[in-house]
């Protein structure tokens, strides 16, 4: 069964050791966990001890690294509004994502931007409002994804 450990950037490797198939921090959790500058090595490197990485980036958007590949999802441009709460939206979505089966690693980061990046622009920090929201139809397709090289 998967588990999703969101938690501080000094207890990613302890969550991955006791099991959870899946971490998210954020860029300052990176390199806290790794000593390493560049996120996306970092979150390769937390790939590497057995957990996906779901890191986020800020404007940047986020990565979605296992043992395999390398996932990047980003708006065409950055949003302004209440960042509170975009991290935990992603973490919902990845937990839905992996309640529902989804494997597409593409359709995953996908998801996982666009209910952060409603976050941010919903007045309540965390939620993303109505699944019919045209807002979420509108940033959904503003998000691209592309993989990353090894």
């Amino acid at each position: 069964m998967p588990a999703i450990a969101d938690v501080p950037g000094s207890l990613l490797r302890s969550a991955i050791d006791a099991g959870a198939s899946h971490v998210k921090p954020n860029r300052a959790e990176l390199a806290e966990a790794t000593g390493m500058a560049d996120p996306v090595a970092a979150a390769r490197s937390l790939a590497g001890r057995g957990a996906t990485a779901l890191a986020s980036l800020d404007a940047e958007g986020l990565v979605l690294v296992d043992e395999r590949r390398a996932v990047a999802a980003a708006l065409d441009r950055p949003l302004e509004g209440n960042t509170t709460g975009a991290g935990d939206a992603a973490v919902a979505a990845l937990a839905a994502c992996l309640a529902e089966g989804e494997a597409d690693p593409h359709a995953i980061a996908h998801r996982c931007a666009l209910w952060s990046a409603a976050a941010v622009l919903h007045p309540l920090a965390g939620s993303i409002g109505a699944p019919d929201d045209p807002v979420l139809a509108a940033l959904a397709e503003r998000i691209r994804t592309r993989d990353l090289e090894a």
